[in-house]
């Protein structure tokens, strides 16, 4: 977090926020090294030394060094802020706004809302900015608004650059992050560049020829089982490489067992040929998440662009032998209501749906079959009917429930706002005197500063002064911690829990479990075995915040 300096007895603590971006490195030397981080921890203790109004109160850094400016989920920032909340910190100083945060409407909110909001006090360096002195409507908001907005596009414009470089090293057929192709290592002499892992890529041609010599992905999967190969993710692990995300499952079973999907994704992979292909999709806006698919034109495809593990001939004839099956499954999915939410409890598949004409429809485990082995999953069918109908019965006992919740929130709603109310003016009276107090303070302050009083008498008066916000702070920390629990619970989950009920008003006279129900209200069924099944509801959080215990799961009885 960074140091502190322990006060003379004060109460009051201090936050010096400190921010240095990697981008930072980008700029020229003399910039760079105005915002490094030691220049930024010097400038902050000079401005706390030269004012004698911060003398005898502890002073804390809060130092994010690498994270951006458009992010404000950094570590010594939230530190910082859950003080702020808990009302610990009283002033905030930083070298400039930038330094703060580079979101134009983030810094504003702080600035305009949470701030003020709080008591505290925020200072700005660079931009000669002071909350306690600012007018809200004077000429230096729209100095502010103009820097923030700046702030904001230059942190734009970097992204813009950053995924330009990105896009051109791509272009050159580098590999631009770290994780690399089961089989492959990062080239010693080249980190864009790929070379043969000489165990893995053995692996590799192994699934080759055994798809050469007509095995079918599932077959391919039971050999490498049965030669006991690990899986990417377990080798990746075992060897400390960073491989690609899709080459593993993270279930606790699947890590340890080939299955087909494995084994289809590593054949169809044109990266084992030589062949390198830049990515297929890319973001919308620099600084945002959302993505988009890239178009033909933008995809960059590169023959003999590094060592194949199987010519492009072998990997050609691999597909034709291969073709994968196409499979629906989304098909009988949409057409029964628990198609795709039950989980096997071992290994957490999702448990096939099996269709029949005749005799009842069901669902299976599939892990088993597709490892050969014995990993510990329920073998037998859990009929179509009977979990439908158990989920029916409990989903029926919920709504109950919920119509019964309703009833106890609608009376506590009443008796928590009238609590609220006689808070709200309580603690309007504690603010009007902090305010007070410290308008006194700065007073005192310009009179030091004038000359017209002694710095004994000043230090002396502050500490009064000081002692006595500290009072009704102390208050003020009672008053809104009351608030802010009274408001929470009756704000946080209201609106959820009221469309939760319409939305059980809507199904409580069906007479069959549907599609549509168990969209809306079931997360998953998991089965274990046939004596212990698990229902878990896609609101049982909300249910837990708003202090109903979820009922104890039912037992499936044969």
């Amino acid at each position: 977090m960074g140091s502190r300096i322990a006060g003379n007895g004060g109460k009051d603590l201090i936050a010096l926020y400190i921010r240095l971006s990697l981008s930072d490195t980008d700029l020229d030397e003399k910039k760079e090294e105005s915002n490094s981080v030691v220049n930024q921890r010097s400038l902050l203790r000079d401005f706390v030394k030269e004012h004698p109004e911060f003398s005898g109160e502890e002073v804390e850094e809060f130092v994010d060094d690498g994270y951006s400016g458009t992010n404000f989920e950094r570590p010594a920032f939230q530190r910082m802020i859950e003080l702020v909340k808990q009302r610990i910190i009283t002033t905030v100083i930083v070298k400039d706004f930038s330094r703060f945060g580079r979101d134009y409407i983030e810094v504003g909110d702080y600035m305009e809302r949470i701030f003020p909001f709080m008591g505290v006090r925020f200072l700005s360096v660079g931009d000669a900015y002071d909350s306690d002195l600012h007018q809200v409507g004077d000429d230096k908001d729209l100095e502010i608004i103009m820097k923030n907005i700046i702030n904001t596009y230059y942190s734009r414009d970097l992204s813009n650059k950053i995924t330009s470089t990105i896009w051109s090293r791509r272009a050159r057929g580098e590999f631009v992050y770290s994780g690399r192709p089961f089989g492959y290592l990062t080239d010693p002499k080249n980190s864009g560049n790929i070379v043969i892992d000489p165990t893995a890529g053995k692996y590799v041609r192994l699934m080759f020829d055994l798809a050469l010599e007509g095995k079918e992905t599932g077959q391919i999967a039971d050999e490498l089982n049965k030669r006991n190969i690990p899986t990417c993710g377990v080798y990746n692990h075992e060897n400390n490489i960073a491989g690609k995300s899709r080459s593993c499952g993270r279930s606790k079973c699947e890590k340890y067992f080939w299955d087909a999907q494995k084994v289809a994704r590593i054949i169809s992979d044109r990266v084992y040929a030589g062949i390198y292909v830049s990515a297929k999709s890319r973001v919308i806006v620099p600084g945002f998440k959302k993505r988009r698919k890239t178009t033909p034109d933008e995809i960059v495809t590169i023959h003999n662009h590094h060592a194949a593990i199987v010519t492009e001939e072998e990997f050609d004839k691999a597909q034709e032998i291969f073709q994968p099956k196409r499979i629906n499954y989304a098909a009988p999915y949409k057409r029964n209501p628990l198609g795709g939410k039950i989980v096997c409890g071992n290994c957490g598949h999702i448990m096939q749906y099996n269709e029949r004409k005749i005799i009842d429809c069901f669902y299976i485990c599939t892990l088993q079959m597709k490892t050969r082995k014995d990993v510990g999953c329920f073998k037998d069918r859990v009929n179509e009917t009977p979990i439908n109908n158990l989920v029916f019965r409990e989903l029926k006992k919920w709504f109950q429930i919920l119509h019964s919740m309703d009833t106890q929130l609608k009376e506590r709603e009443q008796k928590t706002w009238e609590e609220i109310q006689i808070l709200g003016k309580k603690i309007g009276t504690a603010q009007a005197k902090v305010k007070s107090l410290q308008s006194k303070k700065v007073s005192l302050y310009e009179e030091y500063s004038d000359g017209k009083i002694s710095k004994e008498y000043f230090l002396s008066a502050k500490a009064q002064l000081t002692d006595q916000i500290n009072v009704w702070r102390n208050t003020l920390n009672e008053l809104h911690g009351k608030d802010a629990a009274l408001r929470k619970s009756r704000n946080k989950h209201q609106p959820e829990f009221q469309e939760l009920i319409q939305k059980v008003n809507l199904f409580e006279n069906e007479i069959i479990l549907t599609r549509t129900m168990t969209d809306t209200f079931l997360e998953r069924v998991v089965v274990y075995d046939q004596y212990h099944i698990e229902i878990q509801w896609k609101w049982n959080d909300l249910i837990q915040e708003l202090g109903l215990q979820p009922a104890e799961q039912p037992e499936k009885k044969e």
